[in-house]
Parts: C-alpha cells; sequence; structure tokens
C-alpha cells in the first residue's frame, strides 16, 4: 500500500495481492490508483501515528514486561 502525492493531489495505490486481500469491487475492476481529498492527510496522519504508537507499545509490553510494573509509593504524614 502506499500513499502518493503528486500534482498537488493525494492518492492511494495497492498492490494486486493487497487488491485480492480486501475483496473491494472497485480495486478487483480497476487498477489505477484511488484519489483521496486532501482535506483526509490531517486524520490520515494522526491515523497512522496512533497505529504505529499503539503496536509499538504492544511489542514494548511484551519484550520489556518490567518496564510497566508499577511499584506502590510510599505514603508518608508530613
Amino acid at each position: 500500500m502506499r500513499i502518493i502525492y503528486n500534482d498537488s493531489r493525494l492518492y492511494l495505490s495497492l498492490t494486486r495481492d493487497e487488491q485480492e486481500l480486501i475483496h473491494c469491487d472497485y480495486y478487483n475492476n480497476v487498477t489505477k490508483p484511488l484519489e483521496i481529498p486532501m482535506s483526509y492527510l490531517n486524520g490520515l496522519h494522526k491515523d497512522v501515528f496512533d497505529a504505529m504508537h499503539k503496536r509499538y507499545k504492544e511489542l514494548d509490553e511484551r519484550y520489556r514486561p518490567e518496564a510497566y510494573i508499577v511499584e506502590s509509593s510510599k505514603e508518608t504524614n508530613n
């Protein structure tokens, strides 16, 4: 999957394998990139960032579980 910026326009392009995986009628009949409105760029960036952040956190929790153990703090009466 690729996001392409060309001549002030934004496009989504899928490989043939990706087209077959999603079983989308649009992509099964058309092989050219799908134009995406430029107004979607901010939301797309946020969604990709959030997905990457969640995935990295999952990997971090799996391979460094000790980093997520919170020790109880001692309360003092001052």
